[in-house]
């Protein structure tokens, strides 16, 4: 269990890692899915993602839109399959697709 947990945080800290450099962002955590901005920030309708990636476009529109963001620390508890975890290593391929293309 704590070497897939340990994998989990290597593939998020890599792609994060990989979104900061193309987007020339400092992240702490590209995919965390928590994210507040205003509606008029983001334009919905140009959103292509409908999976996880959905994460990372939100992300780079929102620093190419404005580039004023905040880091904010949020306690998080990472869940398991058992817990109802869906995301799946093919996932992060479409999520890297996602950063190069955005």
């Amino acid at each position: 269990h704590d070497y897939i947990n340990f994998i989990w945080i290597l593939g998020n800290n890599l792609l994060t890692f990989i979104f900061n450099v193309k987007h020339n962002s400092n992240l702490l955590d590209a995919l965390c899915c928590a994210k507040a901005f205003y509606k008029s920030d983001l334009n919905v309708k140009k959103l292509k993602s409908n999976s996880f990636d959905i994460d990372v476009e939100i992300a780079c529109h929102l620093i190419h839109r404005n580039n004023k963001y905040k880091n904010v620390t949020l306690g998080y508890y990472r869940r398991g399959k058992k817990q109802g975890k869906k995301l799946r290593l093919r996932d992060s391929l479409i999520i890297l697709y996602r950063i190069f293309v955005c």
